[in-house]
């Protein structure tokens, strides 16, 4: 939620780096696009330079979706994660509502990386996605 009651919703956000990024080429083959673990990804992450988003308020949200991320694998079973992966959209917009807590665009961030987890092939590569943000918002040194 923000400052003003409304929660961040899929698309809510004008112009933002990563609506209208697609994960696959060719979904039924697992293909990817080309320029989604780099160009993509490090356009997403220089968008955060100006936001002052801090490296405990990325771990946090990176850790929770590597944390679901070993829970599927160890189980395979989607039906069992996917909840917890939506559950992960109510924790970033009150963080974002929460002072001193995360930006508001890093919470639409968040719950458009949930929005993108249709299933479990799409989670897998929103979770390899969000890794190659992060590893681009530290190597650019965008995190403080």
């Amino acid at each position: 939620m923000n400052g003003k009651g409304q929660q961040p919703v899929k698309g809510s956000g004008q112009g933002k780096p990563w609506e209208g990024i697609e994960f696959w080429k060719d979904k039924e083959k697992e293909i990817l696009h080309p320029d989604l673990l780099s160009e993509k990804a490090e356009m997403v992450a220089k968008h955060f330079r100006e936001k002052k988003l801090t490296s405990h308020q990325l771990r946090r949200y990176y850790g929770e979706f590597k944390r679901l991320e070993r829970l599927y694998e160890n189980s395979k079973d989607w039906n069992m994660v996917a909840p917890m992966v939506g559950f992960v959209k109510s924790k970033a917009s009150y963080g974002a509502r929460s002072k001193g807590n995360i930006p508001k665009d890093f919470a639409d961030f968040i719950c458009w990386l949930v929005d993108k987890s249709a299933d479990e092939k799409d989670f897998k590569q929103v979770c390899l996605f969000f890794e190659a943000v992060v590893g681009f918002m530290y190597g650019l040194g965008v995190v403080q």
